[in-house]
C-alpha cells in the first residue's frame, strides 16, 4: 500500500512495498517523477468532473515546483488526496474488470 508521511521539515516522503508487482514500478521514479503523476492524475480527475478544484491544485504545484519543489498541503489533505486516487484507480480498475 503506497503511504504518504509528511516529515518535521514539512516535506513529504512517500513509502511504498518496492517487491508489489503493482508498486514496484515506484522503485526507479524520480521526484520529478511522481509530481508530474500527481499533476496528470488531477488533470484527469477533474476532466472527468470528480475533482473541482484540480486545475487550483495543479497550479499551487507548478508555483510550488519553481520554489524548490515544495507542496504546500498538510499531511491530512496529502493523505485525501492520496485516497481520493486510490478510490478513483479501485473503480477504474472494477469497471475495466467487468468489461
Amino acid at each position: 500500500m503506497i503511504d504518504v508521511k509528511q516529515e518535521d521539515d514539512n516535506t513529504f516522503t512517500i513509502y511504498w512495498d518496492e517487491n508489489d508487482p503493482k508498486e514496484s514500478i515506484l522503485n526507479t521514479w524520480t521526484e520529478e517523477d511522481f509530481i508530474n503523476a500527481i499533476q496528470n492524475k488531477l488533470q484527469s480527475l477533474e476532466e472527468l468532473g470528480v475533482l473541482d478544484n484540480a486545475t487550483e491544485a495543479i497550479n499551487q504545484i507548478n508555483d510550488h515546483i519553481e520554489e524548490e519543489f515544495f507542496i504546500d498541503q498538510t499531511a491530512k489533505e496529502v493523505n485525501q488526496d492520496i485516497q481520493t486516487l486510490k478510490d478513483f484507480i479501485a473503480n477504474q480498475d472494477t469497471e475495466q474488470s467487468q468489461t
